[in-house]
């Protein structure tokens, strides 16, 4: 077996084990933005956002996410409702159920974008970082498409940035390694290159998931 799918397969049953220790989770976040046009400058308070992580059992999970957000210089307003199932087996992942797909005409075009990121934000929390000593990254294969988790340790952070292929997608900030999971998320960014925008969803508030309707 190739060493990179015997580290995927071991990597499958640390998620399966500890996302069998917990339900799931809740957590809410305010919406910040910085705008890379004429002039990059941020901006912050630009909406919200909620998002449960379910696990389903094995290595099944579930995302429900909703975001309502502000466009900091234009008379733009995006809103989003999407709640999927997943299921990883080895390194390859997929979707196996669209519950509900809701985005309104601005937010449409950056579905792609938003999805991709969306089964990253609950991975990224139950695998560990990769040892110091090896490749920097985690690689996956998600609908049949090469993408990375790409790890870089700071004092304060675990970070780890999104790629498909060599597309930057997104990034989470992770609290440093406390050893155990799941990890705790400070804040993620979701690039959206055609609206020369990166927008960060901090997290202001968690607590433990006790009903499915928790994001309805």
């Amino acid at each position: 077996m190739a060493k990179r799918q015997w580290i995927a397969l071991a990597l499958l049953g640390l998620l399966s084990a500890s996302a069998a220790c917990a339900e799931g989770f809740v957590e809410t976040y305010r919406v910040n933005a910085q705008y890379r046009g004429t002039v990059k400058k941020g901006f912050q308070d630009l909406g919200s956002g909620k998002v449960s992580y379910e696990s389903l059992g094995g290595a099944a999970f579930r995302v429900r996410a909703t975001g309502s957000v502000q466009h900091p210089r234009e008379p733009k307003h995006y809103e989003f409702n999407i709640h999927e199932r997943f299921e990883i087996s080895g390194n390859a992942l997929w979707v196996t159920s669209i519950e509900k797909m809701e985005l309104d005409p601005n937010a449409s075009p950056h579905r792609r974008r938003i999805c991709e990121v969306i089964p990253f934000a609950y991975l990224v929390r139950y695998l560990s970082p990769p040892s110091n000593d090896g490749d920097p990254a985690r690689h996956f294969t998600f609908e049949g498409l090469d993408y990375a988790l790409r790890y870089r340790r700071t004092e304060r952070h675990i970070e780890a940035e999104l790629y498909r292929g060599d597309v930057f997608l997104g990034k989470f900030f992770l609290l440093a390694d406390a050893g155990w999971r799941p990890a705790a998320l400070e804040k993620f960014r979701i690039a959206l290159p055609e609206e020369d925008m990166v927008v960060s969803f901090i997290v202001i508030d968690s607590y433990a998931l006790h009903s499915a309707r928790a994001v309805p």
